[in-house]
């Protein structure tokens, strides 16, 4: 299995829970033929949450490595999430009737959005344990 630690797991309950609220939004509130936007949020929410267990993946691997190895090993996987993220926006951008832009970015902001939340819900929940 993934092997996630709580506060992963809760940014990406966060983010499908966000995700479901702008696709739903998007259907009530915007007047699109198709469903182009809210397949492009499904797609930058994934690629989001892709990158997220990405990052969760390279910080445990690195923490065994000697210094000189953790460097270059955390070099490459931010270029490689970098470069997809700059894929998946080319994709959706040259896909226009297929994939909407806008959902795409909707869908990158949301595990963003997320990350304040659970940031937040943590902090209230220490407060509330030393109380």
């Amino acid at each position: 299995m993934l092997n996630l630690t709580k506060t992963t797991a809760s940014i990406i309950k966060v983010t499908l829970i966000l995700m479901f609220v702008a696709c739903v939004g998007s259907l009530l509130f915007l007047n699109f033929p198709y469903f182009g936007f809210e397949l492009g949020v499904l797609i930058g929410a994934t690629v989001s949450i892709a990158r997220l267990i990405s990052i969760e993946k390279t910080v445990k691997k690195v923490l065994d490595m000697p210094e000189g190895n953790a460097k270059n090993y955390a070099r490459v996987q931010y270029s490689i999430r970098f470069l997809l993220g700059g894929v998946i926006l080319l994709i959706a951008a040259t896909m226009h009737p297929t994939i909407h832009l806008a959902g795409v970015g909707v869908g990158v902001i949301t595990m963003h959005i997320a990350t304040y939340i659970t940031s937040y819900l943590q902090i209230k929940e220490g407060r509330e344990k030393r109380a």
